[in-house]
């Protein structure tokens, strides 16, 4: 909120007056000017909006890192019962992406 608008929100209780510094949701405003200024900041840095958690976002939908990808192809031949059911519940969370 800009220091010359700090006034407007001013209300007074039965003990003393106050004045809020930030912007609070409860004016009319306030949700237009957040998502102003979230627009403004995920402009700026799209790649902050694209990739989250190892996997990349985009209007298409929901894909994989490409480097998640190699190192399935790259995992070693499991030899034991514990390696291939780490091996297949690996694979089945990635088996959507295929």
């Amino acid at each position: 909120m800009r220091a010359e608008d700090v006034e407007k929100t001013t209300f007074q209780t039965h003990s003393a007056q106050y004045e809020f510094i930030v912007l609070p949701f409860g004016l009319t405003n306030a949700p237009p000017t957040f998502q102003g200024t979230m627009n403004a900041i995920f402009k700026q840095q799209p790649r902050r909006c694209v990739e989250y958690l190892g996997h990349l976002i985009s209007a298409a939908g929901v894909s994989t890192d490409p480097s998640k990808g190699q190192a399935i192809k790259d995992w070693p031949e499991p030899h034991s019962v514990k390696q291939l059911r780490s091996f297949l519940g690996l694979f089945g969370y990635y088996r959507r992406f295929i």
